[in-house]
């Protein structure tokens, strides 16, 4: 049983509203001593992945996927398994670089598309709103314009978000992990579109 929860899907974004951060902020986690990242606490720069990096995740969360979607029978339990994945130190959980299952694999995709994955979040409890799984990131306008022709071919939504840092970013977000995944695969067919971003 995979979660689903029930939110609109808006696949709209203003391309003038999208602002990278300076270079430093990216790579570092930090412009100064007193303004860092404040969106993610846990900022590791995961920029530069390339489609075969892309595939080997999405393999190994595909595999994590279908057995926790086979033992849980309901959100509670589905996320009881994933915990204790994570609590055991699982060889699979640090092979997607500790990201939480379900959004991995897309924040690879998006990195090999030429984005810079800020903060990604499985929907878990305790999650922030809005309670699906999402991925906030940042995008050049050729990537950001190319990334929602492609959503309006799925079940994913992307709309403009502004960080916490007052830069112009994107969410793509879906109402369960699968349809993320899918996206990503959507990315990997069409990685020739994106050759000239990564």
């Amino acid at each position: 049983m995979i979660p689903t929860y029930n939110v609109k899907i808006i696949q709209k974004v203003n391309l003038d509203k999208l602002l990278f951060p300076p270079e430093n902020l990216m790579s570092e986690g930090y412009y100064s001593d007193d303004f860092e990242l404040v969106s993610n606490d846990d900022y590791v720069d995961l920029r530069g992945y390339n489609w075969s990096e892309y595939q080997y995740v999405y393999n190994i969360e595909k595999k994590i996927v279908n057995f926790l979607s086979t033992k849980a029978k309901n959100q509670k339990q589905f996320e009881k398994l994933i915990e204790d994945m994570y609590d055991k130190n699982s060889r699979h959980i640090d092979e997607l670089n500790r990201l939480d299952v379900g959004v991995a694999s897309l924040v690879c995709a998006l990195s090999a598309c030429g984005c810079a994955p800020l903060t990604s979040c499985s929907a878990h409890a305790g999650s922030s709103y809005p309670r699906s799984p999402n991925i906030v990131f940042y995008s050049s306008k050729d990537a950001a314009e190319k990334l929602l022709n492609l959503t309006k071919q799925s079940t994913a939504g992307l709309l403009n978000q502004l960080t916490d840092e007052g830069y112009g970013g994107l969410m793509i977000y879906a109402n369960n992990i699968v349809d993320l995944m899918d996206f990503g695969q959507t990315l990997y067919s069409n990685k020739h579109t994106f050759k000239d971003f990564s």
